[in-house]
């Protein structure tokens, strides 16, 4: 599997991406998602962001 992203506008061209979610009152990652291109999700009228969003917010709904 290839991590590797190539962004042509930053000084180091090549990094890896990641997203994460952080709680607010005391700033503990709660989850990470490393981004492989590899798209498991079939397309949503909402977007790629809004996929990833919820993917990442899932356990928490309805917690509190």
């Amino acid at each position: 599997m290839h991590f590797e992203v190539y962004n042509r506008d930053k000084p180091d061209k090549y990094g890896v991406k990641s997203y994460q979610l952080y709680d607010s009152s005391d700033g503990f990652c709660c989850r990470i998602e490393i981004y492989t291109s590899v798209n498991k999700n079939p397309p949503s009228a909402k977007g790629k962001t809004s996929i990833l969003v919820m993917r990442l917010i899932k356990r928490y709904l309805s917690v509190g």
